[in-house]
């Protein structure tokens, strides 16, 4: 009952905190649609600042400290979102985030083996870049209404369900209260500055949870959008394209540009990344893995 009290709770202050928002964003950060956007009207962009303070306020009454390390990406992710910021000041940030995700984490296989162990050094760097890719997956993803607030709320659920994090309930209500307004047809985008932070913040989830079976199989249920974005990304490679360049191609992009509604695109992510939720619930690794392979 708690839950739902908190949950609630934190939705009514985001949906209120998100409607403040709206005006401002529209005159600071006005999305225009151009080539590449499935959208065809402008609309506010930047809808992730609520994400951040809200959860910067709750880190008052559970004490960790996820949302706090996340801010300086969180920052320059709002600062991108108006003047498109060089890129490679953008990636120093992203590592530096996930570096400090990784220090915080009880997985720190950088501070206490610095200098130290070889094999961990090359774990530690391999999980910044993991860290990393998960934020930039999150960003590509984020380009139809509903679609990657609708996956990492399913995602956030789970993680609070299973493992007990309470500290993800109010992003998680917040999250709810920006899919409101987001889904088709949307009234505000939520930006680099939620994208990322959203990828941050479940980076933190996965590193938190002790077995590698449960930190497998949150990565499954998320298979949907990171799947996409990964086949893109070695179809352009593959098709000797410049794979940092923007462009309309992954599925998603290429369902909606053939006549497939927001919504309709948005739901089929969804209830995949929910069939495979359900399934390591009450069905363990094994359950959850054949699921997350059938979705592929």
């Amino acid at each position: 009952m708690n839950l739902i009290l908190i949950t609630s709770i934190f939705f009514i202050t985001g949906l209120i905190f998100l409607r403040l928002l709206i005006p401002a964003l529209q005159r600071y950060s006005p999305d225009i649609p151009n080539n590449r956007s499935s959208h065809k009207e402008i609309k506010p962009r930047g809808g992730g600042l609520a994400f951040v303070l809200v959860s910067l306020f709750s880190t008052l009454f559970y004490g960790n400290f996820s949302y706090l390390i996340s801010l300086p990406l969180a920052l320059i992710s709002f600062i991108d979102d108006k003047y498109n910021i060089s890129a490679k000041l953008r990636f120093m940030v992203q590592i530096f985030s996930s570096y400090l995700i990784i220090i915080y984490s009880p997985f720190d296989l950088l501070s206490n083996n610095l200098f130290n162990n070889l094999f961990y050094n090359i774990c530690g760097i391999l999980m910044v870049i993991f860290g990393t890719t998960i934020i930039n997956f999150s960003n590509f993803m984020d380009g139809i209404d509903g679609l990657l607030a609708g996956c990492y709320a399913v995602t956030f659920l789970t993680i609070i369900f299973k493992f007990k994090f309470f500290w993800l309930v109010p992003l998680f209500g917040c999250l709810l209260a920006f899919l409101k307004l987001n889904w088709e047809p949307s009234k505000i985008f939520m930006g680099d500055i939620g994208s990322t932070f959203l990828g941050l913040i479940y980076f933190s989830a996965i590193l938190h949870i002790n077995k590698f079976e449960d930190q497998l199989c949150l990565i499954f249920i998320m298979g949907p959008i990171f799947i996409d974005a990964l086949f893109t990304l070695i179809r352009r490679a593959y098709n000797r394209q410049l794979i940092f360049c923007p462009h309309k191609l992954h599925l998603y992009q290429r369902l909606v540009a053939n006549g497939w509604t927001h919504k309709k695109v948005s739901i089929i992510y969804i209830l995949n990344s929910t069939f495979i939720s359900l399934s390591f619930l009450y069905g363990g690794l094994y359950l959850c893995f054949l699921s997350f392979i059938s979705v592929c």
